[in-house]
């Protein structure tokens, strides 16, 4: 699958209606601008213009439009590729963890100060005794 991005110019995902499409960070990780609708993660996942393009879905003209745009501007759909590529190291698995670290510690944190909106724990929380 790796070579089949890296040999395509645009990755075309005209979803509708789409989950997070694992398949968007796929083709950005290999330097590969998308062309995706506002249905699917690329909203969460690119800046429209950037690293590829954002449109709504259910209307081919503006399809075709941004891939003869990419066809007649070949300059930027580089530029493109290396702000696709930037775009997809946001999103490892090592800052998912760092992320999941952090925000677990957050919690904890402001949990055992009594700041989760709910009550403040007992005092005997440690054992896992209510008073």
């Amino acid at each position: 699958m790796q070579a089949a991005y890296q040999a395509a110019d645009l990755f075309i995902f005209p979803s509708v209606a789409e989950g997070f499409g694992q398949v968007l960070l796929e083709s950005l990780a290999s330097g590969l601008p998308i062309l995706s609708t506002t249905h699917t993660a690329a909203p969460d996942l690119i800046q429209d213009g950037q690293e590829g393009f954002i449109v709504q879905p259910r209307h081919p003209e503006v399809l075709a439009e941004k891939v003869e745009w990419a066809l007649t501007h070949r300059s930027e759909l580089l530029a493109m590729r290396t702000a696709a590529r930037s775009a997809a190291l946001r999103f490892s698995w090592e800052r998912f963890r760092v992320g999941i670290v952090d925000a677990t510690r957050t919690f904890a944190t402001d949990f055992l100060a009594g700041r989760d909106g709910g009550e403040p724990p007992p005092e005997n929380h440690k054992q896992g005794l209510r008073p």
